[in-house]
Parts: structure tokens; sequence; C-alpha cells
């Protein structure tokens, strides 16, 4: 798959993958593994949303601004998408495997290796890599020298919402992690990092490591877009938190008594800061896919 496929305007969409993906992992495993696999990821975050939600605690930190509500905090918005991320795709995994499972399919036991290589076309090869030589109104065809392969023009909205999330949430955790690494600590005193701190700024960036090395999920580059909308909605949210009272200031980069500096540090951190660690996300992908593709050869 050539870097230039990732700049075409349909690649900002859902199509063209295999449904199956968002149901196996990158790696040919029994189906049973992957589904404890689910529950436990989403029972995880749950635990620790539940503990930190319920036990909220955060001292006064210089440079940032007084102590707000629980749900003002970036922070406590991407670790809530982070647990809602992994509930859905539990929820739908466990739906499809209990539906397949009726119908008469073998989604617990492994795939022949041939048949599980099929679900990821990027792979696939011929002397001018893969060529698409079909498609209607649900389906196109991908021609490769291991044979046919069939994806979809469109996945279920399910699925859709799985890799937006997939990918907003991607973003925000690494993003959490270096604010609250790189700058609150350093105005922070060694009390202030606790158990629920590490989970919220350590832990759920090693969530979505986890997830990014095993999940079949494909990142594409010009899904950017929805960390960056993500990242927005906090924007106008912190704006109107704090039009509503001036002390509602979380962070002093979205201090609104200060647009000028504000609007700069939003065009930095949303137009260069997101696509880098993007970038970086799609730099995992490619290597997983190169590693696959060694793994998995004819």
């Amino acid at each position: 798959m050539s870097l230039r496929e990732e700049f075409r305007v349909r690649k900002i969409l859902f199509s063209g993958v295999a449904t199956e993906r968002f149901c196996v992992f990158q790696w040919r495993t029994p189906g049973l593994v992957y589904v404890i696999y689910r529950i436990v990821m989403a029972v995880y975050p749950t635990v620790w949303l539940a503990l930190t939600s319920t036990d909220f605690q955060m001292p006064e930190v210089e440079g940032f601004g007084q102590v707000q509500a629980w749900g003002a905090y970036l922070t406590n918005w991407t670790y809530t998408l982070l647990t809602i991320y992994f509930l859905l795709h539990a929820l739908v995994t466990l739906i499809v495997y209990i539906l397949c499972r009726g119908a008469g399919l073998q989604l617990m036991h492994s795939r022949r290796p041939e048949d599980h290589k099929r679900l990821f076309h990027e792979t696939l090869t011929t002397s001018h890599g893969y060529e698409e030589i079909h498609s209607d109104g649900g389906t196109h065809v991908v021609v490769a020298d291991q044979g046919l392969v069939w994806l979809h023009n469109s996945i279920p909205f399910y699925m859709a919402i799985i890799w937006i999330l997939f990918n907003a949430v991607s973003v925000a955790a690494v993003m959490v992690t270096l604010v609250f690494w790189a700058i609150l600590v350093p105005y922070s005193n060694v009390g202030f990092i606790n158990n629920a701190n590490i989970q919220l700024h350590l832990v759920n960036s090693i969530l979505v490591l986890i997830e990014h090395l095993v999940t079949a999920i494909p990142v594409r580059l010009l899904h950017v877009v929805y960390p960056i909308i993500y990242g927005l909605i906090y924007v106008f949210f912190s704006l109107f938190y704090w039009v509503d009272d001036h002390s509602h200031v979380m962070y002093f980069i979205l201090d609104w008594g200060k647009p000028g500096e504000t609007i700069g540090y939003i065009i930095l951190v949303g137009f260069v800061i997101i696509p880098i660690i993007h970038l970086i996300m799609y730099g995992i992908y490619r290597l997983k896919i190169r590693m696959f593709k060694k793994v998995y050869r004819d």
C-alpha cells in the first residue's frame, strides 16, 4: 500500500476494510482469547473510572487555576472516552461472536493462516501491489496473487463509531500523558503522584499502546481529523465554562482571560502536536503490517 493511497479523500471515511478486523487480533489466535482480552480491557478502565470519579482529589497547583469539578478536566474526559471505547468494543465483540456461533461459524477457533491473511488487503501483493477490479453499492474486490479479497464500501455504524473512538482516544490519551508528566508534574509536589494519577496519566497510554500492538483496526493518516475534532469540542467546552465563571480555568493553556496566548496554544496542540502523535500511531501500524507480512510470508 503506497503512502499516496493514504491521501485519497475516501480514506477520511470508513470504507475498504474487512469488518472481521474489528473482531479479531492482528495476530492469528483463537477467538476465545480475543473475547477474554476484550472483556478484561473493558472491565479494567471501568473499575478505575468508578474509583477515581468517586474519590476525586486534586491539589491546587500554581499556574493551573483553581480546582474545578471532576467533569471539567480533559484527563477525565479522555479516560471516560477510553472506557467507552473498550466497553463498546467488548459489547460488539460479544454480540458478533454469539451470533456467529448460532450461525455455525467457528470464530472461537483459529482461522487458517491463508484465511486470516486475506483480512489484511494491504499485505497482499501483485506485481503492482494490489488492484481493485470491481465495485458496487456494497463491496468491492481486490485481486492479488493470493486471490480475491472482498472489502466493504461501508461498515456498520457501530464499527464506524469504534473506529472514530479508537483514533480520538489514542491521540488524546498520549497527549494527556505528555502534558501531565512534562508540564504538570514539575509544578506539583510528590504527594500529587498517587495511584489514581498513575492510572489516569500513565496506564491510560499503556492501554492504548497494547491496543495498537494487537488490534486489527487500521490506522489512516486522514483519520487525524477525529482527534482534532475531539480536541476542539473540549476547547469550546472550556470557553463556555469560562464564560459562565472566569475562575473556571482548568489549565493555563486554556485561560480565556488571555485569548491571544490561548489561541496560540490551541493552534500548536491541535495542528502540530496532535498530528505528530497520530503520525506516530500510523508508524506503529505500518511497522505492525510489515511484521505481519514477515510472519505470514507464503
